[in-house]
This record gives structure tokens, C-alpha cells and sequence, in this order.
């Protein structure tokens, strides 16, 4: 599990990793879901290894959001005794 938190007093931030679309199908509608990813009150815990990945590579990266080290290390300990 990985823990991350926003910076800058941001409370909620939604990041999308696959935006929405709609295509036309035999002429009609479909809409495809994307996929979000969305921090709450400061703070997001995963343990989907694409959404970390992500969020490890994002450009705003330790910039508009962090990775706490310590509570993932502490998680990982737990795990693993």
C-alpha cells in the first residue's frame, strides 16, 4: 500500500489517468469510462500498482502532491512479518 498527500493546502484533487470519450457506434453513442484517480481531504491510499506507478512518474510529482516513504516502508514491514 502506498499513501500520498497533496501539498499547498489543495483538500481535493482528481487526476485523470484516462480521460472519458464517446464514439459513434452503428450511428449510435458509446461512451467509453476513463479512469480517475482522486485524492480527499488531502490524502490517497493505493494499493493498485498502476495508480502508483502513475503517480510516481506524474510531472507534478513531489511538486502539487508527496509519497509518504515512511508509512509505506511501515505498511510494507507489517506485511511482510
Amino acid at each position: 500500500m502506498a499513501t500520498f498527500y497533496t501539498t499547498k493546502g489543495i483538500k481535493e484533487m482528481t487526476m485523470v489517468v484516462k480521460p472519458t470519450y464517446t464514439t459513434l457506434v452503428n450511428g449510435f453513442p458509446v461512451v467509453t469510462q476513463g479512469k480517475r484517480i482522486m485524492f480527499e481531504e488531502g490524502m490517497l491510499e493505493t494499493d493498485d500498482k498502476d495508480e502508483i506507478k502513475f503517480l510516481r512518474t506524474h510531472k507534478n510529482f513531489n511538486s502539487n502532491f508527496f509519497e509518504d516513504k515512511e508509512e509505506t516502508a511501515k505498511l510494507t514491514a507489517k506485511v511482510k512479518v
